[in-house]
């Protein structure tokens, strides 16, 4: 259904405010996150997030948020047994106002196909959100900060 500008316009500023506003609880959360996965690694994936969306015509808004929540409850950082990312993400977003439907059927389905270790066990053709999410944290990972990322996981695994 087509929406004159104004009201893309409002959508587009609520949707804006409402990321933000999920952004700095985000940010909050991962305050004492390893400097490998750290709320710069986010803003990093977020900026490939958002380049690789708009050249493939992947949704901005799914991918962002996706994004902003894929490392919320890794688990080489969180106790076993926790609450998932998708499963916080969920909360969060309940309560940021984000409408049902994008956080149940899209943005809780792309957060578990980002992860390198769950790249495998997806067992079916990813959609166009999670291929984008999942190039976005790839491409994050390389050249000297995925060298440095590497390092800082090491030190921080003590290996």
């Amino acid at each position: 259904m087509f929406k004159d500008p104004q009201t893309i316009a409002r959508i587009e500023k609520r949707r804006q405010i409402v990321t933000t506003g999920i952004a700095t609880e985000v940010k909050v959360r991962m305050k004492d996150f390893p400097p490998c996965h750290d709320w710069t690694h986010i803003e990093r994936t977020r900026w490939f997030g958002r380049h690789i969306a708009l050249a493939e015509c992947a949704d901005l808004y799914v991918v962002d948020l996706a994004l902003l929540f894929h490392d919320l409850a890794d688990h080489k950082f969180t106790q076993a047994g926790g609450p998932t990312s998708a499963q916080l993400a969920l909360e969060i977003m309940r309560r940021h106002g984000v409408n049902s439907n994008v956080i149940e059927m899209e943005v809780c389905q792309v957060i578990p196909s980002i992860s390198f270790s769950n790249r495998d066990a997806i067992g079916r053709a990813l959609t166009l959100n999670e291929e984008v999410s999942q190039d976005a944290n790839m491409l994050e990972s390389l050249g000297a900060t995925g060298v440095g990322r590497a390092f800082t996981t090491g030190a921080y695994k003590k290996r």
